[in-house]
């Protein structure tokens, strides 16, 4: 008789605005932590042509990235005074309510997979093995390593030194 393992499948952290609950789970990440956002209109050409490239994305960083995506018909029932977005699709990535937008590069996988690593943090959820009420032993502590100290530099200043007092100028003599 075989047994079935069911693996533990994580929780997506990909959301899809489309209601007020979506929106206030929104608004309280781009606030309070880091998430990434597309902004994008259903009769965009550019558009239909990015989200393959969106799917893998979405599909990349589904459980360690905070994502969102909202289109631009409900992007204005839902935002209508906050969010003004001129060009789609835009991607924005959010740091405690500071956005980072994605313009000039193309709109590749790499391209997107790099600016999310770069800007948007990774989801940290408390596993059971986590949930220690001890604190872990040094040995188990990350270390740093030190910041390297800086040498005084031997170059000299280009500032220009202080500021000579002009020379009164020489009037013309009158002549008569």
């Amino acid at each position: 008789m075989s047994t079935i393992v069911k693996s533990a499948k994580k929780p997506s952290t990909v959301t899809a605005i489309k209601n007020e609950s979506h929106a206030k789970k929104f608004v309280k990440d781009v606030n309070t932590d880091s998430c990434i956002i597309l902004y994008y209109w259903n009769s965009c050409g550019h558009c239909h042509s990015f989200m393959p490239i969106w799917d893998q994305i979405k599909e990349r960083f589904n459980t360690q990235k905070k994502i969102y995506e909202v289109e631009y018909n409900d992007m204005n029932t839902l935002f209508p005074q906050n969010l003004k977005m001129f060009s789609y699709p835009s991607i924005v990535s959010y740091n405690q309510s500071k956005p980072i937008n994605f313009i000039g590069h193309s709109r590749t996988f790499d391209n997107v997979s790099d600016f999310i690593n770069k800007y948007v943090k990774t989801v940290t959820r408390p596993t059971t093995a986590s949930r220690q009420t001890t604190r872990p032993t040094t040995a188990s502590r990350p270390t740093t390593a030190p910041k390297p100290t800086r040498r005084p530099t031997t170059r000299p200043s280009t500032r220009p030194a202080t500021k000579a007092t002009p020379k009164p100028r020489a009037t013309p003599k009158k002549t008569k």
